[in-house]
């Protein structure tokens, strides 16, 4: 997208509006259509990654089966989203 941007015109492999993304744990190659709605999605990803900068809150992780294979999940650790809040601990402790 941004080298059709920087052209002026649409990148195209093999005479289609598209390319083909290899994912290295997988092992595989898939096909990404470069079309409108990718590029508006694109977009809105952007915006909402500068707002969450910008007002520095990050969003909680969504949970699926994708964070086997992530590699950012010793940094996310999905397996402590299952766990009670802190704050539901430290209750049972002071009312008690």
């Amino acid at each position: 997208m941004c080298t059709g941007d920087l052209s002026g015109g649409n990148v195209q492999y093999n005479n289609k509006l598209s390319l083909y993304i290899y994912y290295g744990r997988p092992r595989r190659r898939y096909e990404v259509a470069l079309d409108s709605a990718l590029r508006e999605d694109t977009y809105a990803l952007a915006f909402a990654m500068h707002e969450q900068y910008r007002t520095g809150i990050t969003p909680a992780a969504e949970i699926s089966k994708a964070c086997k294979s992530c590699s950012l999940a010793e940094l996310c650790i999905p397996e402590l989203y299952d766990a009670p809040p802190v704050s539901q601990y430290l209750r049972r402790f002071i009312d008690y």
